[in-house]
């Protein structure tokens, strides 16, 4: 192996992240111990693209159709409108018709042509500018 494959390291566990461990090691000692040895309470891990560590909402859509399509069965469910947003039922249902095979299924090496075909036809109408699929 070449020695600079061995010598990598993975950028989120640099030095920042260990040190902000041993923080929050030293956090959790002091709540142990009932004792504040550090000038603050806690340690907010935002280095490694977490925004829910930050409080922000998770983007619903992309999930309800994810899941959806990934477990079709539940668009036969009776409550599947109250528990689904009515635009991810209809975008799961039209994604999947474009996928016989479901989710699992092997595709094109680039992708699925209908969604490289939306992707592009955003783009188009975003920037004004044709792109390809």
């Amino acid at each position: 192996i070449n020695p600079r494959v061995i010598e990598a390291d993975y950028a989120v566990r640099g030095e920042l992240v260990i040190k902000a461990m041993e923080l929050n090691a030293q956090l959790a000692k002091d709540r142990k111990n009932n004792v504040q040895t550090l000038p603050f309470s806690e340690i907010v891990f935002c280095n490694i693209g977490n925004p829910h560590s930050l409080m922000q909402k998770p983007i619903t859509f992309p999930r309800e159709v994810i899941s959806l399509c990934d477990a079709p069965h539940l668009l036969d469910h009776p409550q599947v409108g109250n528990i689904f947003s009515p635009d991810a039922i209809t975008r799961a249902k039209e994604v999947l018709a474009q996928i016989p095979g479901g989710t699992g299924a092997y595709s094109e090496s680039q992708g699925l042509a209908f969604i490289r075909q939306n992707v592009a036809d955003f783009i188009e109408a975003r920037d004004g500018y044709a792109s390809d699929a």
